[in-house]
Order: C-alpha cells, then structure tokens, then sequence
C-alpha cells in the first residue's frame, strides 16, 4: 500500500534573530512558527525552509540540531517531534534550501531552487554563495 504525504517545498521565513530576511514575507514566520503551523495547522510532513542558507536562520537551525531539539534524518533533513499539544502527529521533517537567482545576458532573471539534506552542505553553499552574491 502507497502512503501519502504532504509536504511544501517552498516556505520563506520573515524574521530570524529579530532580523528580516524575506521582505515580502510577514514578520511573525519566523522559524518556530512556521514549524508549527506546517505541522499543527496544515499538517504537512515535509517542509523545505527555502532561506535555509540565510546567516541568521542557518544559525537558528544548527541551535536546534546541537542542542537536540532537531534530529538528522537518514537520507537527509530534520524530525522536528510533534508539538506537546498534538502527540498524535508525525514528526515534521525540515529541509535547507536556497532560492538563488540568476540575471540573464539581456536582462530578465531565472529562479532556481537548491535543497540540502544537511546543515554542513548548507553552510558550505552559504559560504560559498557569500562570494558571489550582490544583495
């Protein structure tokens, strides 16, 4: 039997260490909401938070693995445990992503996704994204 699940592979975050990092998004998504609304309101079970490679919000994910509160899924991303208020919820599993764009040679842009299956890769793509970006 095929199991179903629900996931969004394109979340921003609005707010990360009391700094904005995706204008357009509202300054309530910060990280912890925006985990808890997947897993609580929308009951998703994947999440890709898409300003994964951001310094703030990068930071605020490796706090959560060091300190536990997010766990390494084989294979890559991270089981966030169900909230205390609905036990009966599936972990939510979180992955890194960068949305990166790119200036054609006679103007217009392309958008292109990046996905990390761990902080290190994200933080090695951030380090190296450091280098070459303009804003």
């Amino acid at each position: 039997m095929m199991r179903l699940f629900y996931g969004d592979f394109h979340i921003h975050v609005g707010r990360s260490q009391g700094r904005p990092v995706k204008m357009a998004a509202a300054a309530s998504l910060t990280l912890d909401a925006l985990v808890a609304h997947a897993q609580n309101q929308k009951g998703l079970h994947l999440v890709t938070v898409i300003d994964g490679v951001c310094p703030p919000v990068l930071a605020e994910v490796q706090e959560r693995v060091r300190d536990g509160r997010w766990a390494a899924v084989s294979g890559g991303g991270y089981a966030v445990p169900p909230d205390p208020q609905h036990p009966d919820r599936p972990p939510l599993v979180v992955v890194l992503g960068a949305e990166v764009e790119v200036s054609g040679p006679r103007g217009g842009a392309a958008h292109f996704g990046c996905w990390f299956g761990e902080v290190e890769a994200a933080a090695d793509f951030a380090a190296w994204l450091a280098t070459v970006q303009t804003n």
